[in-house]
């Protein structure tokens, strides 16, 4: 897989060759069909192994309903994933969300990407 994939609605890039870091783009509404093609492509590029994960999401990006109801639903297999939001009302939806997600991996939001990558790096190893 490639280094930087550019999708309709977000950037992909790996980080260390251990990080599957999404970049949702500022003011883009998220489709079930936007989700869908990241998730596969995380699935393509871990081969089945769990990695970490990071979603960035750029301000006055938003999801719809149905896509967020999606992405509470899919299993992903990965050691951790990270959630990155600017607006302290999207933190505090995703945080009430993530409640509801049927992953058992460690999950957390955050507002900037240093403290992120710093959370994740404690799951690298594991």
């Amino acid at each position: 897989m490639n280094s930087i994939i550019k999708n309709k609605n977000s950037t992909i890039h790996i980080i260390d060759n251990s990080i599957f870091h999404v970049i949702y783009k500022e003011e883009a509404v998220l489709t079930i069909e936007d989700l869908s093609q990241n998730f596969e492509q995380y699935e393509e590029w871990s081969k089945g192994i769990s990695k970490l994960v990071i979603h960035e999401f750029r301000p006055y990006c938003s999801a719809t309903l149905d896509a967020r109801k999606y992405a509470l639903t899919v299993p992903v297999k990965a050691k951790a994933e990270a959630f990155i939001f600017n607006s302290l009302a999207q933190r505090l939806l995703v945080r009430f969300h993530l409640l509801s997600s049927k992953n058992k991996h460690p999950m957390k939001v955050f507002s900037d990407i240093s403290k992120a990558k710093k959370w994740l790096k404690i799951y690298e190893t594991s």
